[in-house]
């Protein structure tokens, strides 16, 4: 009998602490695919600025010369 109470016990810890694990983690997947698209973006921005910065460089390097 106690067996049986200390299991529903534990069930409904489970159950209270975790209602749903599933959800958990498909968010946690969600939230990390969240992250790494804004880390390409980031990506393609710093790599769109350098390279804003090498044809402003080059610019100013012609128009020494001119």
């Amino acid at each position: 009998m106690t067996y049986i109470i200390s299991a529903n016990i534990q069930k409904y810890e489970i159950e209270e602490n975790y209602p749903n694990i599933l959800i958990h983690f498909f968010v946690n997947i969600l939230i990390g695919i969240a992250l790494l698209i804004m880390k390409f973006y980031i990506y393609i921005i710093q790599y769109q600025v350098k390279n804003l910065l090498y044809f402003i460089f080059f610019v100013k390097i012609k128009a020494d010369y001119v």
